[in-house]
C-alpha cells in the first residue's frame, strides 16, 4: 500500500490526504451532532402551568358605573349660635362620645349677672302687681296703675327666660351618639357667631354612598334599585346596597345625582371614601362570560387559549374572539367560544400556539 501510495504524483497524494482529513473531520461532526440530538431528544417537552376554566353562560346586565362617596347615616357640624370666650371644651379630637355629653361650654358670667339683676326684679315688680291688685279692691287705685304693674311683671318675666335661653346655648352638648373630628380650640379663644367647632359622625354600621350618574341611565335607577361597590379597605369583598333617594334636578352637567344605603359599611371604611359603584340599567340575560386574565390582546384583535388533547396530550390552541363589555373580574364574549369548552385562564400570557400544558391546583399559577 505504501508503495503504491508512493508512486502517485504530488498533486494526488494532496489530494488524497486532503479526502482523508475531511472524511475525518465530518465523521467527527456527525457523532458529536448525533450525541446532542440523543441528548436534547432526552429532555421533556417544553410546558406551562395554567388555571383551567370550563366556558359557561352567566346570567349579564349592562352597567352603568361610578365613583361613590361614603356618608354616614347621621353626621352634623357643631357651630356656636352665640358669640363668646371658651371656658370649657368637653371632648377629645377624635374620640367617640355619648348623647348629652358636653362639647363646649362658653363663658356666661355676665349673663348670669343679668339673670340674678332680672330675677330681683320680677320679684320686685310681682310684689308690687299683688300690692297694687288690693288696693284695687278699695278703689284707691287706678286701673293704669294696675295695668303698668302686670306689664312690668311680664316684660321683666320675659327678660328673665330670655337670659336662661342664652345661658342654655352657650352650653352645646351632643346631639347624639358618635365619634368627634378634629379641634384646635383652647379654653379662653374668642369664638364669632357660627364658628365651627368640631363635626359629629353617628356610629350606625349602615351607611349611605353618594353617587352620579349619566341622565340616560339615573332614568333608569329608581328608589329600591340595587347597587353593587367595591372599594380600598374591602377590595376583595363586594356589597350591595339600595337606592334611597333620587335627586329631583339634573345637574348642569347632565347627571343625575342618587343615594344608596349599604348595610355593614361603616366598619370597613372611612366617612369621605371613594369607592366604586356598579349598578345595572338592563334585565339580565345569558351570555358567555370567562376570566378577563383568559383573554389576550394584540395587534390583530383579542384570542384566548382553547385546550385541547392531541395524541394524548393536553395543549393550548390559539383562537380569535369578539369581546364586549367587563363585568367585575368577568368579561363577556360575543363570539368564538361555544359552552363546554375549555380554556386557559391565570397564566394564559406564557402561553404559544401548540404548547404542552398542565392544569394546575388551586393556587399554583404563577
Amino acid at each position: 500500500m505504501s508503495s503504491v501510495f508512493s508512486r502517485l504524483s504530488p498533486w494526488l497524494k494532496l489530494s488524497v490526504l486532503i479526502v482523508v482529513i475531511f472524511a475525518s473531520l465530518a465523521g467527527t461532526k456527525f457523532l458529536q451532532i448525533s450525541k446532542a440530538i440523543a441528548q436534547a431528544e432526552s429532555y421533556p417537552e417544553p410546558s406551562e402551568t395554567v388555571k383551567e376554566v370550563t366556558v359557561a353562560q352567566q346570567l349579564w346586565s349592562a352597567e352603568a358605573t361610578a365613583v361613590g362617596s361614603v356618608m354616614a347615616i347621621k353626621q352634623v357640624e357643631i357651630r356656636n349660635e352665640l358669640a363668646g370666650v371658651v371656658k370649657a371644651i368637653g371632648f377629645k379630637s377624635g374620640e367617640t362620645i355619648k348623647e348629652g355629653q358636653l362639647l363646649l361650654e362658653l363663658d356666661t358670667e355676665t349673663e348670669q349677672a343679668n339673670l340674678a339683676a332680672a330675677k330681683a326684679d320680677l320679684v320686685l315688680a310681682k310684689k308690687t302687681l299683688a300690692r297694687r291688685e288690693k288696693l284695687k279692691i278699695n278703689r284707691t287705685i287706678s286701673a293704669e296703675a294696675i295695668d303698668t304693674a302686670r306689664a312690668d311683671v311680664a316684660r321683666t318675666l320675659a327678660t328673665v327666660q330670655s337670659l336662661q335661653k342664652t345661658i342654655i346655648k352657650k352650653k352645646i352638648v351632643a346631639p347624639f351618639a358618635g365619634r368627634v373630628g378634629l379641634t384646635n380650640l383652647q379654653a379662653g379663644s374668642y369664638l364669632q357667631e357660627g364658628t365651627l367647632v368640631t363635626s359629629l359622625q353617628g356610629l350606625e354600621r349602615d351607611a349611605y354612598v353618594d353617587f352620579s350618574l349619566p341622565q340616560e341611565a339615573g332614568e333608569i335607577v329608581k328608589i329600591g334599585h340595587p347597587v353593587q361597590l367595591k372599594g380600598v379597605g374591602f377590595a376583595k369583598q363586594e356589597f350591595t346596597g339600595t337606592v334611597v333617594a333620587v335627586e329631583s334636578m339634573i345637574t348642569n352637567d347632565r347627571t343625575v345625582k342618587l343615594r344608596a344605603v349599604v348595610k355593614d359599611l361603616s366598619s370597613l371604611t372611612q366617612m369621605g371614601q371613594f369607592v366604586d359603584v356598579r349598578v345595572a340599567i338592563t334585565p339580565p340575560v345569558p351570555m358567555i362570560m370567562v376570566p378577563v386574565t383568559a383573554v389576550r390582546q394584540a395587534s390583530y384583535g383579542a384570542h384566548v387559549y382553547v385546550l385541547q388533547e392531541k395524541e394524548g396530550k393536553l395543549r393550548a390552541f390559539q383562537r380569535g374572539v369578539k369581546t364586549g363589555a367587563i363585568a367585575g373580574d368577568a368579561i363577556v364574549i360575543k363570539e368564538g367560544l361555544s359552552v363546554g369548552e375549555k380554556i386557559a385562564a391565570d397564566g394564559s400570557f406564557k402561553l404559544r400556539e401548540g404548547i404542552l400544558v398542565n392544569v394546575a391546583a388551586v393556587g399554583d399559577v404563577k
